[in-house]
């Protein structure tokens, strides 16, 4: 027989059923709980596992911990605007006190509008349970009431489809406060952050909860992982499959301090959770800063759905600050292509210059029909790399003619003068590459090397070879650079 895990209350916490509180009844237990919490003034009471239907709203004003098992859930029986509201009397703040346990349920059961909100508290923690269906919010954190929440070990989910447009998770407008080691799954939005708090490990994320997948057709379209307002810090924390990853909101004043984010990810399901139709529809994006608040991210990465995808970013590049972005895939950026730069410096693209290579001969050029021509330079100190793909069918006459080179290589920005660099070739069709060098000048190119007939050295690549055929190249190739 499976024992009960239990809590250990101590001498000062109380034990909510010797105060006339039933467990499993279907009448409300509100009045009752109350009675109790009223009469003892800064106690802390134990609830044992079982359920305790609420009919009314429970108000805790008397500055009471509730110490939660494994296996309590308290519901909203009916009904009901807040199903609890910690909200200490006008005598003053509620300090140090908690709602705390591991495996406890608070259920607004579709019936409650919020299922807890925080007032006038100083240094509360509430650590180890559930928030599940709660219509419009499940935690809320008053304005300008209270401080130092620390909420940690949580789950926020929803069951039910009924709350879409009006549908936020957890809702912070208490300052100095810290939240860890989260979920949050099927909220159309997961964290709205108005007071600049600290984040960690939390990971929002919409399901296929159905065969129907309806959590995701109904809140994919508007949903947000974090609407942030003000320098918010999140660290670790991992947006999965919400069209925005990261809303960056001003405060109404002129100057909003940006969020800050420190290896954090932003990641995009593929079918059949998030369906090619539903994604097409409502391009996703990793930041949003339409409000021009920007933001300072370091290590952030992201990966897209394959078949649409994501945005790095929707608004203007303002204050952008974004170092060390790795994209796994499936990420457009400013460039409008794939893993182009997502690197920002106070606004400015960093390093990035966009340029069109071109294929031709050591002796002539010859005329190639191209069916793609793309190339970027990414700039880190004072080395270069040249990302290179081009494609086409190359020229069948004559006038292509000596060695293989791919020129239209432009010096990097404040540059007078590359240095010789080597490259590597990742791909190509009806062309033996070994190897690539980049040589220097005020106009460098760079000319492709295959090995020779003996296998000992490696020479030019001759066009003359490649006359009509169609080919396909992908090539990096890194070098130093003098500045002006």
């Amino acid at each position: 027989m499976a024992t009960q895990k239990m809590v250990k209350t101590g001498d000062l916490t109380l034990n909510i059923l010797d105060f006339g509180v039933v467990r499993g009844t279907a009448a409300s237990q509100t009045v009752a709980i109350k009675a109790a919490l009223d009469a003892n003034e800064g106690k802390a009471f134990y609830f044992p596992p079982g359920d305790y239907r609420l009919d009314t709203g429970l108000v805790i004003g008397k500055s009471n911990s509730l110490v939660l098992s494994e296996g309590t859930r308290i519901y909203a029986g009916a009904a009901m605007t807040t199903m609890i509201t910690y909200l200490k009397d006008t005598s003053g703040y509620a300090e140090d006190k908690s709602i705390t346990g591991y495996g406890w349920l608070l259920d607004g059961a579709l019936n409650a509008q919020r299922i807890l909100s925080l007032g006038k508290v100083i240094r509360f923690s509430l650590i180890g349970g559930n928030f599940k269906d709660g219509i419009n919010r499940g935690l809320v954190t008053e304005s300008g009431l209270g401080a130092e929440l620390f909420a940690e070990d949580l789950r926020f989910y929803n069951s039910g489809i009924t709350n879409i447009s009006d549908s936020i998770a957890i809702e912070s407008n208490m300052g100095d406060s810290h939240y860890r080691n989260i979920v949050v799954r099927d909220w159309t939005v997961a964290v709205k952050d108005t007071s600049a708090n600290r984040w960690d490990r939390v990971h929002p994320w919409i399901s296929q909860d159905s065969g129907a997948n309806t959590q995701m057709t109904s809140r994919y379209p508007t949903s947000v992982a974090f609407d942030l307002t003000g320098a918010s810090d999140l660290q670790a924390c991992v947006t999965d499959t919400y069209r925005y990853a990261y809303k960056l909101r001003t405060n109404g004043t002129g100057y909003t301090a940006p969020p800050r984010l420190l290896n954090c990810r932003a990641m995009w399901a593929n079918d059949p959770i998030l369906p090619t139709a539903l994604a097409t529809a409502n391009p996703s994006y990793v930041l949003d800063n339409t409000d021009s608040v920007g933001v300072i991210s370091d290590r952030l990465t992201t990966t897209g759905h394959t078949t649409a995808p994501a945005n790095f970013l929707t608004g203007p590049i303002t204050r952008l600050t974004t170092r060390n972005t790795f994209s796994y895939g499936y990420v457009l950026g400013a460039q409008g292509t794939t893993n182009d730069s997502m690197n920002y410096l106070d606004g400015a693209q960093l390093g990035v210059k966009v340029f069109t290579p071109t294929i031709y001969g050591s002796s002539s050029a010859g005329t190639h029909s191209y069916t793609t021509q793309s190339g970027r330079i990414v700039v880190d100190g004072d080395t270069a790399t040249y990302f290179i793909r081009v494609a086409g069918t190359l020229d069948a006459t004559t006038a292509f003619a000596g060695a293989m080179r791919i020129g239209g290589l432009p010096l990097p920005s404040g540059a007078s003068t590359v240095r010789d660099g080597a490259g590597s070739v990742g791909f190509t069709t009806n062309v033996n590459v070994n190897s690539a060098v980049i040589f220097a000048g005020a106009a460098p190119y760079l000319s492709l090397y295959t090995m020779g007939a003996t296998g000992s050295t490696e020479v030019d690549i001759p066009g003359q070879s490649l006359r009509g055929k169609v080919v396909d190249l992908i090539v990096t190739a890194r070098v130093t650079f003098i500045r002006t």
